[in-house]
């Protein structure tokens, strides 16, 4: 028994992510994960494009010079 438990504290990680990814298969909400995972980085690209206006403009032109 002592070694069944010291086995599930070594791989709970594992063991609960295996068992999240199989109920996310099972639902089929690695759709709606994947559509939040590319809303929210847009959502920073958004905000990077917002801060970084004028020296994003720059690293362009310049990357457009080069060609």
């Amino acid at each position: 028994m002592e070694k069944l438990g010291e086995f599930l504290s070594k791989f709970a990680g594992i063991i609960i992510g295996a068992l999240v990814g199989i109920i996310l298969i099972a639902t089929e909400l690695k759709d709606a994960i994947l559509n939040l995972i590319i809303i929210a980085a847009c959502a920073y690209l958004g905000k990077y494009i917002q801060q970084n206006g004028k020296e994003l403009k720059i690293k362009i032109k310049n990357l457009i010079e080069k060609w």
